[in-house]
């Protein structure tokens, strides 16, 4: 698969999934339901578009459930033969010898409606026609396995799904999160003054193309900390008590096991910023350095 196939794929659910959102946004819905796939947690050959589409919506629905007001749901799909592009008697009989049997409408819609009515997030319906034809689980997780008459039972997934966790009090800020109002506030100061020392407010153009709609978010984000009238030597002084700021709380953050990982990403992160914005470097090459998960292993 050529690069340009995979982005006009992955595109299609990128674009869709940002663009419901935003139509939405400030609508009083009773609810927001992502219909995904099995394929995000699947590698099958010549499906990586789609998969990494589908992963993509699902980390968004994520996102969204934790920031919107309403409810924000997942079904990943398996096989549907009878709807589709794959709807052919070739392709079900292929799918049959491994293991994997069509949805029904029968049996689709039960799930859906029981998924709606629960408190779980997300849910994967798959109709598997022999044991293990489905290796998408690690050694510690559970699958809820239905018999081929008995419709959908939310509840009996509910009661074996001991990784589900309906605890979480403050989404917006989870417990172990490096997010504080506090260090939030430091972090909106330094890239203010980082922004004002490479001229970057004043001048846009300073940042390479590809970062103009960040640049116009962060300038938003940060409108109370911008101070336009300071001199360039006023800045350097700011900057460099921020930076003092920075480190200190770093330091401190970097002998909590819990905050190690992330302190160290966004350190990173902040180190590189002048280079990254003015396109001398890559975003992906400060997380990824050398192309090692180091930086993020942590962290996952």
């Amino acid at each position: 698969m050529g690069e340009a196939d995979f982005k006009r794929s992955l595109a299609v659910k990128v674009d869709g999934s940002v663009h419901l959102a935003a139509v939405f946004q400030n609508e009083p819905l009773d609810f927001m339901l992502f219909f995904s796939s099995m394929m995000s947690y699947s590698k099958a050959p010549g499906q990586s578009n789609y998969a990494a589409g589908c992963t993509f919506k699902d980390a968004f629905a994520h996102y969204l459930s934790h920031a919107m007001p309403y409810s924000v749901k997942t079904i990943n799909w398996g096989y549907w033969g009878d709807v589709g592009i794959v709807t052919d008697t070739r392709y079900r009989e292929r799918m049959a010898r491994q293991g994997i049997g069509s949805i029904t409408p029968e049996e689709g819609i039960p799930a859906l409606t029981g998924l709606l009515n629960s408190p779980l997030r997300q849910l994967v319906v798959i109709k598997q026609l022999r044991p293990g034809a489905v290796p998408l689980l690690k050694d510690d997780e559970a699958l809820t396995v239905q018999n081929n008459e008995a419709p959908i039972d939310i509840q009996r997934i509910l009661n074996s799904a001991t990784m589900f966790d309906t605890s979480i009090k403050d989404a917006k800020n989870p417990a172990g999160g490096v997010q504080t109002p506090e260090l939030d506030g430091l972090l909106k100061a330094l890239l203010c003054a980082e922004l004002q020392h490479m001229g970057a407010i004043e001048n846009h153009n300073v940042l390479a193309k590809r970062y103009q709609r960040w640049l116009k978010t962060s300038l938003t984000m940060t409108a109370d900390e911008i101070d336009q009238s300071c001199s360039h030597e006023a800045n350097n002084s700011k900057r460099k008590r921020l930076w003092e700021q920075w480190n200190e709380k770093k330091n401190d953050a970097l002998n909590n096991p819990d905050l190690k990982a992330q302190i160290t990403l966004l350190d990173a992160c902040l180190q590189a910023l002048p280079d990254i914005l003015s396109g001398q470097a890559l975003a992906t090459d400060i997380i990824f350095p050398d192309s090692s998960m180091d930086l993020v292993a942590g962290i996952y």
